[in-house]
């Protein structure tokens, strides 16, 4: 069944020519209907079928719905809402960015992806680190497994720091992402293919595409500092 349509696509088309709440609340009963209640759906389907894999994933839409409003109060651009519908699915939902699940992002200009960690606190990626350091080969078999490499052509990205844990600095001759601050991977596809029958199977494609290294990144967010993982 198709739960993203052309309707879903021209509210978002329509809102960015016109980003003000007069708009937004002339329209909030087709918001609604056309994108809000079929995005949910389309999200508790997709939490269900990585519970499949995954048993832990048992949050709800509602707990990984993104809002459509923009966060202003820091940012140079002051337009109210977002142009698209996101999702993220991990254990804790939308506000843990931390933990590797999958983000899901859905607008009339593409279709976005997500996977890995997002600027995990101080301590956890100490751990990560800890466990790349220590599993070199593995984490690096990881990101050029050809399933991967398929989905998400751009590999692994993170934006760097400019220092390192002396500790680290050995093993980072040989993997330099030990300097990562993110641990993350994304494709991005053509917004048509949110408007087909099979869509959510193209996303759980990618996460199982991923799901490899998403465990690997989730054991090492984990792992004790005591010792080798």
């Amino acid at each position: 069944m198709r739960l993203i349509t052309e309707d879903f696509m021209a509210f978002f088309k329509e809102l960015a020519a016109n980003n003000h709440k007069a708009w937004f609340d002339e329209n909030r009963k087709r918001y609604e209907n056309t994108v809000k209640k079929p995005w949910a759906r389309l999200v508790d389907e997709l939490i269900e079928q990585i519970r499949e894999i995954d048993p832990e994933y048992t949050l709800q839409a509602k707990n990984a719905v993104t809002r459509i409003n923009r966060d202003i109060r820091f940012s140079k651009d002051k337009t109210l809402y977002k142009t698209h519908m996101g999702a993220m699915i991990t254990p804790q939902g939308r506000k843990d960015k931390a933990s590797p699940g999958l983000y899901v992002e859905v607008g009339p200009a593409e279709v976005r992806i997500y996977g890995g960690s997002h600027m995990p606190d101080k301590e956890p990626l100490y751990n990560l680190r800890q466990h790349i350091a220590h599993n070199l080969e593995e984490f690096d078999a990881l990101m050029k497994a050809p399933d991967f490499t398929q989905r998400f052509k751009m590999g692994v990205q993170g934006g760097a720091h400019k220092r390192l844990p002396p500790e680290f600095k050995e093993a980072a001759e040989q993997q330099p992402m030990l300097f990562f601050k993110s641990f993350y991977y994304y494709a991005v596809l053509d917004a048509d293919v949110a408007l087909q029958p099979d869509f959510l199977n193209v996303l759980m494609e990618h996460y199982r595409a991923g799901k490899p290294l998403k465990d690997f990144l989730t054991e090492g967010l984990k792992a004790s500092n005591d010792g080798r993982s």
